[in-house]
């Protein structure tokens, strides 16, 4: 079964995640910020990571440089989401996919799909 990291402050949004994700047979784990983040996938090592940008501790964006640090993160795909599109590059992030908040749930499910289901080119 494919694990995926859920990041959000807002508990609401990490929950319907969460169970939007279950029902498509996947183990999800959420955590409310970046630093719970980074512990989580040194723990669990995820599949999938779903980061909000704006968190307190570390921001998504933030938490995504550090997560990149690793070498063993090289190739791990992030999906990152906000209602604000980022005013930085990809390309210096290396996330996989952006996703604009409020998204539509097949959009998403599908770039999860994708993301889980192929080989990884992060900041292309």
């Amino acid at each position: 079964m494919k694990s995926i990291l859920v990041a959000d402050d807002e508990y609401d949004i990490a929950l319907a995640l969460k169970l939007i994700l279950e029902d498509e047979g996947y183990a999800v784990n959420i955590v409310s910020n970046g630093q719970e983040a980074l512990n989580e996938i040194a723990r669990i090592r995820p599949h999938l990571v779903v980061l909000d940008v704006m968190m307190p501790v570390l921001t998504g964006l933030e938490t995504l440089l550090l997560i990149r640090a690793q070498p063993s993160n090289k190739n791990l795909p992030v999906i990152i989401m906000s209602a604000v599109t980022p005013k930085v590059k990809k390309q210096s992030y290396q996330w996989n996919d952006f996703i604009k908040k409020p998204f539509n749930v097949a959009d998403f499910l599908k770039i999860v799909k994708k993301l889980l289901a192929a080989p990884v080119n992060v900041g292309k």
